[in-house]
C-alpha cells in the first residue's frame, strides 16, 4: 500500500466526515421519528396491527361495522410488529417511523456503503455520497415520505429485495435466488397494492436475457406464492371483508379517478420527480439496446435493474396518486429505484473522476441548498409534538383514560382504542363509502362516536375534516392543551348522517 493510500486512510483526515454523517443520521432519524407531514395519518397506519393482535375484526362490513380507511393488504400493517411492544400511542408510532426508516433508508445507504470497494469508489466519496442523500431525502418533498409511517414502506423493501436478488440471479442463477425474488415480488402487494406491478422487472429482464427456462420456473414460483400467501391471509382474516377492501373497493375507487389525468401524477410530485423522469426515460434510451438484442447478463448492470424498475412502476404510481385522497407518497414506487439508480450511477461513473476537494465543495453546496430547504421537515417535526406538553397523542390518551367516551377524536382511532378500548369511526374512512356510494345512516353513525359526536377535538387538520362546521364553536379543554382544538355542537343534541358530505 503506498504512503498515499496510507496518508488518505488516517483517522484524522476522515474524523470529521465521520463525526458529520453520524450527526446527519442521528438529525434524519429525529426529524423523521418525530413528525410527518399528516401526523394523524401514522395512528392510521398502525391501528390494524393492535385491532389484529388484540383478536378484533380489520376489515369490517362497511354498512355496519366502525368506517375505517381498511383499503390496505395486511403486510402494510403486520410489518410494523414491534409497535404492538407499546400500549402507549406515541411510543407505538415512534416505533413504527423508526421501522419505516429501517424499511426505505436503511436499505440505500447499506447498497452504496457495500459498493464502496469497487474499482474507482472509495470510502471517503462513498461517505460523502451517503450523506447527501440523506440531505436530499430529509428535505425533498417526496423522498421525505419514504420514512412516514404508511404501506409503501414494507413495499418498497420487498421491491428493493427483489432489484438485489434479480442481480444476484443474473451473476449465479441460483434456484434458490430464484425462489427469494419471487416471493419477494408476490408479497409486495399484499402490503400495498401499486406495487404489483413489480413482478414485471424479472420477467421483462429475463425475457430479454432469452432465459426462457429461468422465466417459466419464475412465473410458476409467483403464481404458487400468491396463492399460498392468498390462502394464508384468508385463513388469518376469516369471516372479515378482506378481498372486498383490498380489491374490490380499491378497484371501484380507482376506476372512478383515472379522469383525473395521469400527467397531473408527475406533476403533483413537484421538481425532483420531474428531473427523475427525464433522466430515467434518457437512461432507457441510451440502454436500450439490452431489452431488444439479446444481451448477456453480465451486461446488466444493477443500475439497469433500478431504472427498468422505475419504468414499469410509473403507471401504477400515476394511479395511486390519482386514488381519492392520495398523495405523492404513491409516487415512490417510480422515485425511490430512480433515485437509488442515479446514486449508483454518481458512485460508479462520477465520482472516480473527481477529485476529493472538489467533492467535498460540492457536498458543502449541498448542504447549504438543504438547509435552506429544510425549514419543512423541521416544521414537520414539530407539528405532532411540543416541548411543553409532548407528543399530541399521548396528550389526547391522558384526556380520554381520564374522561372516557366524552370526545371523539375523528382522526386518531388508535389513540382512542388504546385509551378506552373501543374502536370509533374514523373520519378518513367516510371519503371511502362516499366513493363507492355506501350510504351512512343516522344509526349505523351514532354505533360508532361518542357522546353523539357533541365534543370532537382535533389537532393541526381541524378544517380538513369533512364535518358540518357550521353547527360547531370552538371552546377550551383544561386538560387538552398543545395543538389540539376542541369544537361543541352548538344546539346539543347529536350529530346528523345527512352533513358528513358537507366541507368546512
Amino acid at each position: 500500500m503506498t504512503n498515499g493510500n496510507l496518508t488518505s486512510m488516517h483517522p484524522k483526515r476522515l474524523g470529521w466526515l465521520d463525526l458529520m454523517f453520524v450527526a446527519m443520521c442521528a438529525v434524519f432519524v429525529l426529524v423523521s421519528a418525530l413528525g410527518s407531514p399528516y401526523p394523524f395519518q401514522s395512528d392510521h397506519r398502525v391501528f390494524p396491527l393492535f385491532l389484529f393482535a388484540d383478536g378484533k375484526p380489520v376489515y369490517g362490513d362497511p354498512a355496519t361495522g366502525a368506517i375505517a380507511p381498511s383499503l390496505y393488504p395486511p403486510l402494510s400493517f403486520l410489518a410494523y410488529f414491534p409497535a404492538l411492544l407499546f400500549r402507549r400511542p406515541g411510543a407505538a408510532i415512534t416505533c413504527g417511523k423508526l421501522m419505516a426508516q429501517v424499511y426505505t433508508i436503511v436499505p440505500i445507504l447499506w447498497l452504496l456503503w457495500s459498493r464502496r470497494n469497487r474499482p474507482g469508489s472509495g470510502r471517503q466519496p462513498t461517505v460523502m455520497l451517503m450523506l447527501a442523500a440523506l440531505m436530499v431525502a430529509l428535505t425533498s418533498d417526496i423522498l421525505s415520505k419514504m420514512v412516514m409511517l404508511h404501506a409503501d414502506a414494507p413495499a418498497l423493501f420487498l421491491c428493493f429485495c427483489a432489484f438485489l436478488l434479480m442481480e444476484r440471479f443474473l451473476r449465479n442463477s441460483g434456484s434458490g435466488t430464484l425462489f427469494a425474488m419471487a416471493l419477494c415480488c408476490a408479497a409486495a402487494p399484499w402490503a400495498k397494492q401499486p406495487a404489483v406491478a413489480i413482478v414485471l422487472m424479472p420477467a421483462i429482464t429475463l425475457l430479454a436475457l432469452r432465459r426462457w427456462k429461468a422465466l417459466a420456473g419464475f412465473s410458476l414460483v409467483y403464481i404458487l406464492f400468491q396463492t399460498l400467501l392468498a390462502g394464508l391471509f384468508f385463513f388469518l382474516f376469516r369471516g372479515q371483508r378482506l378481498f372486498f377492501w383490498v380489491f374490490a373497493a380499491v378497484f371501484k375507487q380507482e376506476m372512478g379517478s383515472v379522469g383525473a389525468g395521469a400527467t397531473h401524477g408527475v406533476s403533483g410530485g413537484g421538481a425532483l420527480t420531474q428531473m427523475l423522469l427525464v433522466i430515467v426515460f434518457y437512461a432507457v434510451f441510451t440502454r436500450f439496446r439490452l431489452l431488444v438484442h439479446g444481451a448477456e447478463a453480465r451486461q446488466v448492470r444493477l443500475e439497469d435493474i433500478f431504472v427498468l424498475a422505475a419504468v414499469v412502476e410509473l403507471p401504477s404510481s400515476i394511479l395511486g396518486f390519482l386514488f381519492p385522497g392520495a398523495d405523492s407518497n404513491a409516487l415512490l414506487y417510480f422515485a425511490q429505484p430512480a433515485f437509488i439508480f442515479v446514486l449508483l450511477r454518481l458512485q460508479a461513473d462520477v465520482l472516480p473522476r473527481i477529485a476529493i476537494p472538489m467533492l467535498r465543495r460540492a457536498l458543502a453546496a449541498v448542504t447549504v441548498v438543504c438547509v435552506l430547504w429544510s425549514t419543512t421537515p423541521f416544521e414537520n417535526a414539530t407539528s405532532g409534538w411540543s416541548l411543553r406538553y409532548g407528543f399530541d397523542v399521548d396528550l389526547a390518551y391522558k384526556y380520554m383514560r381520564a374522561h372516557p367516551g366524552q370526545v371523539w377524536f375523528p382522526r386518531y382511532p388508535l389513540t382512542s382504542y388504546l385509551a378506552e378500548g373501543k374502536i370509533y369511526h374514523s373520519e378518513m374512512g367516510f371519503l371511502n363509502l362516499e366513493a363507492m356510494g355506501i350510504p351512512i345512516s343516522e344509526s349505523h353513525l351514532l354505533a360508532y362516536i361518542p357522546n353523539g359526536g357533541r365534543l370532537i377535538a382535533c389537532a393541526a387538520d381541524c378544517f380538513n375534516l369533512n364535518i358540518p362546521w357550521e353547527e360547531y364553536q370552538k371552546i377550551s379543554l383544561a386538560d387538552l392543551r398543545g395543538h389540539w382544538q376542541v369544537f361543541e355542537r352548538t344546539g346539543g343534541g347529536v350529530m346528523d348522517a345527512e352533513p358528513l358530505n358537507t366541507g368546512p
